[in-house]
């Protein structure tokens, strides 16, 4: 009934203008103006004013600071956005985006670990604050942008909230996989202690018990032994010294079965140098506390498993203090009480609201790369071509759902329906060691479909 109210009131009030503001004219020079800053910073990354690594700083500036302000600015800016219609949109966004998103889970669940947690995640809500809002807007106007922010709502949710989630989750599933394959190897060795920051090489302080009964403590970097350590034969005796790449190497003190010593240097795990005493102490007195920091760095290894309640509270936490989701929450609070957000707070943030739209597209341009490995370009087509599936489906039966009384909300909320996948998944990629090329391909090629689709509904309303 609200729907149709407002879409009643809208033809009343606009009459022929409402046509008018859907002419497919006005989509069609959005998107030669989108293509055009994305154009641009293409071109400036193709002949060296910006590099890839510029594009990601830009991104993160865009993600903590222009997005907030847009989020802020819009969502306090487009009048009352509280009423009794506010329930069905809510619904209508919270359907779409499950359907999407159960379709992904469906398809994706067998995926590989390394890229699960970006396929998935991508699927996780639509892209809004840095692209609906402004099309929408040309096409349908103010109504059309309020409907936009009452969906982004729950959609931010999910963007902000189960997305961030998604992609933290499957990363610490991939370094729990990662510890696990690589702690036990097919000798029947196994490894305790430091690793890698992706999990996938033993680094820093660790011990490694051999099948045979041997064993080594000591230091490791990228899966070998290296620095300083001891190592234990399993028949008995032991070398206490420096180590490089894998094998004795440096000062050390070697202790025999029979009750020996050798004192001195050693390559490649032969002895070469008899020397003094004196001439090993340093290296067996380091290798010693190497050591003994070994053992503490296997013993904290074997606990250190994050419970999924602590877990959990992490993802929460992080994402309440995501600078677009606070933005959301603050934008909330300002609408609900009716009051208006300080002049100072509302001149400061507009600027940067008004620069959010141009710096992201120019940040997609530098991060867009036309040409991809063919085993990622199918990946990329395979993702695009399983959203979009999903994403029509859903559209479908929001459409059908929507009476023709509704007016224009039953092309409106279709469209949002089809938005694309939303920019800030190449910063989860980036924050979670994901493929933040594929993301920004996701990205990038998604709008493209979103706009052809957001065309067709505009022509298909303005003909309505």
């Amino acid at each position: 009934y609200w729907l149709a109210r407002r879409g009643t009131s809208l033809r009343t009030r606009d009459g022929g203008g409402a046509m008018a503001s859907a002419d497919a004219s006005a989509v069609l020079a959005r998107v030669v103006l989108t293509a055009s800053y994305v154009a641009v910073g293409y071109a400036m990354r193709r002949f060296g004013a910006l590099e890839r690594a510029d594009g990601e700083v830009m991104l993160r500036f865009v993600v903590n600071v222009t997005l907030p302000a847009m989020l802020l600015h819009t969502l306090t800016h487009t009048g009352a956005l509280f009423g009794p219609g506010v329930p069905l949109v809510w619904l209508t966004a919270a359907f779409a985006t499950a359907a999407v998103a159960c379709g992904g889970a469906l398809v994706y669940r067998r995926a590989p670990r390394y890229e699960r947690g970006l396929l998935l995640g991508a699927m996780c809500g639509a892209n809004l604050g840095t692209f609906a809002f402004p099309f929408v807007e040309a096409v349908w106007g103010a109504e059309g942008l309020r409907l936009a922010a009452l969906y982004d709502v729950p959609n931010a949710l999910v963007v902000f909230g189960a997305a961030a989630a998604v992609f933290a989750a499957e990363q610490r599933e991939a370094k729990r996989e990662a510890r696990g394959a690589a702690a036990r190897h097919d000798d029947g060795g196994v490894y305790h202690g430091e690793w890698s920051v992706t999990g996938e090489s033993k680094q820093g302080f660790g011990v490694y018990e051999y099948p045979s009964g041997a064993t080594y403590e000591g230091q490791w970097n990228n899966n070998q032994k290296e620095g300083f350590g001891v190592y234990r034969f399993a028949k008995g005796g032991s070398y206490a010294g420096e180590f490089r790449r894998g094998a004795f190497d440096g000062f050390g003190l070697r202790f025999m079965r029979s009750g020996g010593v050798k004192s001195g240097r050693f390559e490649e795990g032969a002895f070469v140098e008899a020397l003094g005493m004196d001439a090993s102490d340093a290296a067996s007195s380091k290798a010693a506390e190497a050591s003994k920091a070994a053992r503490k760095a296997a013993e904290a290894s074997k606990n250190r498993d994050e419970s999924n309640a602590r877990f959990a509270s992490r993802v929460i936490a992080k994402t309440l203090t995501f600078p677009p989701f606070a933005a959301l929450i603050i934008a909330s609070v300002v609408a609900s009480s009716g009051a208006p957000l300080p002049d100072a707070l509302r001149s400061a943030i507009q600027p940067l609201a008004a620069a959010n739209k141009p710096l992201v597209l120019l940040t997609l341009g530098v991060l867009f790369q036309p040409r991809m490995p063919k085993l990622r370009a199918r990946t990329a087509a395979h993702f695009l071509a399983t959203r979009y599936a999903c994403a029509f489906a859903a559209a479908a039966v929001v459409a059908a759902a929507i009476p023709p009384s509704a007016g224009n909300a039953r092309f409106i909320m279709p469209a949002l329906a089809l938005m694309p996948v939303p920019s800030v998944m190449v910063q989860y990629a980036l924050d979670h060691e994901g493929d933040a090329a594929l993301a920004g391909c996701l990205v990038n090629y998604s709008q493209i479909a979103s706009l052809a689709a957001l065309a067709a509904l505009g022509m298909a309303s303005a003909a309505a």
